[in-house]
């Protein structure tokens, strides 16, 4: 069994949405970004938004990351 090193938590610009993806099938950082970014400005209203941050956690060192 592959164990990843790492997952990037793209979204969380709903306060009820929160998606893990995969490093090894995630896309690059900045598309992340411009999807949170994108979703943020059309889809969620002022009292649900949190921010534009993607994170990754790597598990092995336990350590969120902006």
């Amino acid at each position: 069994e592959k164990v990843e090193s790492g997952v990037r938590m793209p979204l969380r610009p709903y306060l009820s949405l929160f998606l893990l993806v995969p490093e090894s099938k995630s896309p690059g950082i900045c598309e992340l970004k411009d999807a949170v970014y994108s979703i943020n400005r059309s889809e969620v209203s002022g009292e649900e938004y949190l921010s534009d941050t993607v994170y990754y956690y790597n598990y092995r060192k336990k350590r969120l990351c902006m």
